[in-house]
């Protein structure tokens, strides 16, 4: 989580149309260089939080994003047609990755959190997926929230 603070204080997000995401890995990737001039940077301050889901709706409810480390499953790769990830039978857990809360709502009564994941507009519905609280509750390793 202190390596994402630092990069979002330090180096910044350009808007998405500045420096779109690639659709395939550069090869060679060691030839490869960011955009000269991808506009705006936005800069900010985060705070670490507790990892306990009801910071993550805290922080959403008081018009802030949450940048969160989790360990995510096989699923995830592929979400579900309605983009809804949820606690499954024989999911496995399979690698740790960052993504940032940006919503949340109800699915059928039960809480769930809108996430923008880093891989693309062709992941799930445009970027976003909706995450079950209980499949987040299990899973999340690090909160980071902006720094008023």
């Amino acid at each position: 989580m202190s390596l994402m603070i630092d990069a979002i204080r330090e180096d910044g997000q350009p808007k998405e149309e500045g420096w779109p995401y690639l659709d395939a890995i550069p090869s060679p990737v060691a030839a490869w260089m960011p955009p000269k001039d991808c506009g705006t940077v936005f800069r900010h301050a985060f705070v670490n939080r507790t990892t306990d889901v009801s910071n993550v709706f805290a922080a959403l409810d008081a018009g802030q994003p949450a940048l969160l480390a989790a360990r995510i499953s096989e699923q995830f790769y592929l979400p579900a047609s309605d983009f809804l990830i949820k606690t499954m039978p024989n999911d496995r857990d399979v690698a740790n990755h960052a993504l940032v809360a940006v919503g949340h709502g109800t699915n059928d009564g039960y809480p769930v959190v809108l996430v923008r994941n880093s891989w693309g507009d062709a992941w799930a519905d445009r970027g976003h997926a909706w995450v079950t609280k209980d499949y987040l509750a299990k899973r999340l390793l690090g909160l980071a929230v902006p720094f008023n």
